[in-house]
């Protein structure tokens, strides 16, 4: 099957709490999405192997992001003008001898902002001001505040923030069938998701998440003409501390020498044993 659809989506615009911004705005726009995507959906050999492929490409008008602003306090929600977001993706499945089976999903992305306006990095306002609060003005003087307007810069050509370049997941089954007919079927994954920018502003040695590779096992057991069944699931094999996602405090002034203020991450969960006992009635 061979399809191609267009599509559009919004999400409503909203109000910030705050009185007298000068870039972030009072009143920020509903966010539009223009998505165009083909693809195609196939089976081959007597349905033993599917292959799906879809390629994409979003056009965004004033895309929704956290912004900062000159006037300390009165950032918030803002709009980027442009933006667009295109990639390819493909799944497949496999049924192959002796009772294996093969899955796996594979995601390009790559995505940039297409506007010129001038944007904040809370990083960099902070830094400014942290500079004219040592020349002995105060937070909201006209000075720190046209200090803060003159580190904004365009983020033209940036990428698009929380998506990564490349994810993929590659998971082998194995499936042991008994002379009693129960089975036993067993799996092994592996999860990969690239590195991506949490912020616009793609700065260097803040703004970029790295990637992690985590390795998933586990197994599941259907006893013959039973109501139960048990699963068993190893997670994260490795004990990898992958960071899933990461948040930058704009608003944490001073919290060290340079400026920057607080960073938390999230990391993926650590290792974990799960059993499950099921039962059907």
């Amino acid at each position: 099957m061979v399809y191609a659809t267009v599509s559009r989506g919004y999400k409503p615009g909203g109000s910030n709490l705050s009185q007298t911004p000068i870039l972030v705005p009072v009143i920020y726009q509903p966010e539009h999405v223009t998505a165009f995507e083909v693809g195609s959906k196939n089976r081959f050999a007597d349905n033993a192997l599917q292959l799906n492929l879809a390629a994409y490409y979003y056009a965004y008008r004033n895309l929704q992001l956290q912004l900062d602003d000159p006037v300390p306090f009165q950032g918030g929600v803002g709009n980027v003008d442009k933006a667009e977001m295109y990639g390819l993706e493909a799944e497949g499945s496999a049924l192959l001898p002796a009772g294996f089976r093969f899955d796996g999903t594979i995601g390009l992305e790559h995505g940039r902002i297409l506007s010129h306006q001038l944007l904040l990095d809370g990083y960099e306002g902070n830094l400014a001001q942290l500079t004219t609060q040592a020349q002995g003005f105060g937070a909201f003087t006209p000075q720190t505040i046209a200090a803060r307007a003159a580190a904004a810069k365009s983020a033209y050509g940036n990428s698009v923030p929380k998506l990564p370049g490349v994810t993929g997941n590659l998971t082998l089954y194995k499936t042991f069938d008994t002379a009693s007919g129960s089975k036993l079927v067993s799996n092994f994954s592996a999860v990969y998701r690239g590195p991506f920018q949490p912020r616009v502003f793609n700065e260097p040695g803040i703004d970029r998440v790295p990637s992690y590779l985590i390795f998933d096992a586990g197994i599941q057991f259907k006893p013959a003409h039973s109501h139960w069944g048990l699963d068993i699931v190893v997670s994260n094999l490795t004990d990898k501390a992958g960071v899933s996602s990461r948040f930058v405090d704009a608003f944490s002034i001073a919290s060290d020498a340079n400026g920057r203020g607080v960073i938390t991450q999230e990391y993926v969960p650590p290792r974990q044993l799960i059993a499950t006992l099921r039962y059907s009635f």
